[in-house]
């Protein structure tokens, strides 16, 4: 299960970011994506990362495949991301979406 909630100011267009998400994941993991503003991801990046500093992704996620997972990402960050890296914003928010679900089935940074 997938579920997608936008906190944000930024329109997102979330049936097609959910359909990707779908495409990813097994459906036996829960998974909640959150979108946030930048106040936010930083007092969350604080709490959990000891980070005094804005974040563009985070991810809560549990041993156990049956939990509730959670991605964190700020649509804000994202879009300056997009630009820095010459990515449009939906292909943007496609790849954290991706690198959070990579997280939740157990693959990490090297």
């Amino acid at each position: 299960m997938i579920r997608l909630k936008n906190l944000s100011t930024i329109k997102l267009d979330e049936k097609i970011l959910y359909r990707f998400s779908k495409q990813i994941i097994d459906k036996s993991y829960h998974v909640e994506i959150i979108f946030v503003n930048k106040k936010k991801i930083k007092i969350l990046n604080q709490k959990y990362r000891n980070l005094n500093q804005e974040t563009d992704i985070l991810t809560f996620t549990d041993e156990k495949k049956d939990s509730l997972h959670q991605i964190i990402i700020c649509p804000e960050i994202a879009e300056k991301n997009s630009h820095q890296y010459n990515n449009n914003f939906e292909k943007e928010l496609e790849l954290l979406i991706f690198h959070g679900l990579q997280h939740i089935i157990g693959k990490h940074h090297l």
